[in-house]
Parts: structure tokens; C-alpha cells; sequence
């Protein structure tokens, strides 16, 4: 009854009671544990209040019908600052819940929200290419005071990230369907510093190291990408276990071995 009250209401309620939804919904995902620790809790009947499988899944469904509207903020000054901020909200809310294998693992199952995910930071990054505006990288020092951090998008890239290195996290079937998706690319190149998006070259890492754990296919595609800059980023092979030697125009890539 609460589950289906708690989707009835959501989108008929102001903006500014759904903010507030939200919020309430990511300080209970950050208060909840590591999944082991939770498992254990459990069993000695510890309960945790956090949300409802189902209203995750339905704030996923809303994040997915709802976010073609954020490349928008390109082009406004304010305008339906509260509603992108909703959607803002919704995916660091999912990028919490999905780094809860056990618990929202459901997600994973959910390819739509991968591809959207997917699609949207591609759509971000080619609308930060063309010329300066919300989206385009901040990677110099001396431009920290262009940084908003009231904006709705400060750190939109990182949880877009966060959340695709979540999904297919031990999960083949949304490694290959990044791949596809010439995701793995589009990751790679955001391991570099941005002011607008802090942490995200560590989030970038973590999820290219999802995308190749136990996904040779992944591996091989790395290896024929023609990027110098990729083999040259030595701190990232290393976080992926791997090696690589630039010969003529290709990246030769293979996996360290471990002692």
C-alpha cells in the first residue's frame, strides 16, 4: 500500500516535496551499509529503513521519461531550475541504490536506464564541445572560479558515470551492451581532471575497470582502439591490470600478470 501511495503521489506533488522525497531517499541509501554487513545485520534482525525496491524502480522509470530534458540547461538561465534538479536528484538517488548489488540488483536488469544513461552523457559531452557553456570541462587550476556548485548540473557527468559503472558491474550482458553503445570510449576520456565533476577521472577508472573484469571482448575492443592517449595514461592501466605499447597506429593491450 505505502509502494503504490508513494508512486501515486510522487508525480503529482511540487517540485519542491519531491526534492525533499529525494533528499530523504539518499541520506537513507548513504546511511546503508556494504551489502555483507547489511546481510549480517539482518540475520541478527537488524533492520535498516531504506527505500522500497519498487520506488527505486520507479524513480529509475521517471529519471529515464524525464531526462531528455537536461541537455536544455545549455541553453536557459534558470528556468525549471527546480524541475532538472528533481532529475539531477533522481540519478545520484540510483547511483546509490545501485552500488547496493543485493539489495537493488533489479537495476542491472534494466537496460533502458543503461542505455539512457548512456546516451544522455554522450549527448552532454558533444554539447560541451561546441563552444563554452554548463557542460564543457573545467581542467585548469585558474578556472576554479568559473565553477557554480549551486548549478544542477556540478557533478552530473560523475554520477552518470557512477551509475553505468554500477550497472554493469560482474554483469556481462551491460558490459557488452556499453560496448555496443561505443560507451567505452566516452569513459575512458573522462579519466582527466574537471572541476565541474569532482572525482570523476576515479569514478571513470572504477568503471572501466567494470567494464574488463572478466570481459575479454572489452579487453580485446581496448586494444584496437587507435587513442595513443590511452596507453599513455599509465595510471589508468594500471587500475585495470593492464599493459600497452602504442605500434604504428594501434594500442597493443594485454593484462598484467599477478604474482
Amino acid at each position: 500500500m505505502l509502494v503504490d501511495c508513494f508512486q501515486q503521489i510522487f508525480s503529482k506533488i511540487p517540485d519542491a516535496e519531491k526534492l525533499l522525497t529525494l533528499e530523504i531517499c539518499i541520506n537513507s541509501l548513504k546511511r546503508l551499509p556494504e551489502d555483507e554487513t547489511v546481510t549480517e545485520a539482518c540475520d541478527m534482525g537488524v533492520k535498516y529503513s531504506v527505500p522500497d525496491v519498487s520506488n527505486v524502480q520507479y524513480i529509475a522509470a521517471d529519471f529515464v521519461s524525464q531526462c531528455h530534458h537536461i541537455p536544455n540547461l545549455a541553453s536557459t538561465n534558470g528556468e525549471n531550475e527546480s524541475k532538472m534538479l528533481c532529475i539531477v536528484k533522481e540519478l545520484e538517488c540510483l547511483g546509490l541504490a545501485s552500488s547496493h548489488h543485493r539489495h537493488y540488483n533489479i537495476l542491472q536488469e534494466n537496460d533502458q536506464l543503461l542505455r539512457t544513461s548512456i546516451h544522455l552523457l554522450q549527448n552532454l559531452e558533444e554539447i560541451g564541445h561546441q563552444g563554452q557553456n554548463v557542460f564543457s570541462n573545467i581542467d585548469k587550476v585558474t578556472r576554479q572560479a568559473e565553477v557554480n556548485t549551486d548549478h544542477p548540473v556540478f557533478g552530473l557527468k560523475r554520477d552518470l558515470i557512477r551509475l553505468i559503472g554500477n550497472l554493469v558491474y560482474q554483469n556481462t550482458a551491460n558490459q557488452d551492451l556499453v560496448r555496443e553503445l561505443d560507451g567505452i570510449p566516452l569513459i575512458l576520456n573522462k579519466t582527466t581532471i574537471d572541476a565541474n565533476n569532482p572525482f570523476i577521472s576515479q569514478w571513470s577508472i572504477f568503471a572501466a575497470h567494470n567494464l574488463t573484469e572478466g570481459n575479454e571482448k572489452n579487453i580485446s575492443y581496448i586494444a584496437a582502439l587507435k587513442m595513443e592517449g590511452i596507453a599513455n595514461n599509465q595510471a589508468l592501466l594500471d587500475e585495470l591490470g593492464i599493459s600497452a605499447e602504442v605500434q604504428g597506429d594501434k594500442v597493443f593491450v594485454k593484462k598484467q600478470r599477478t604474482e
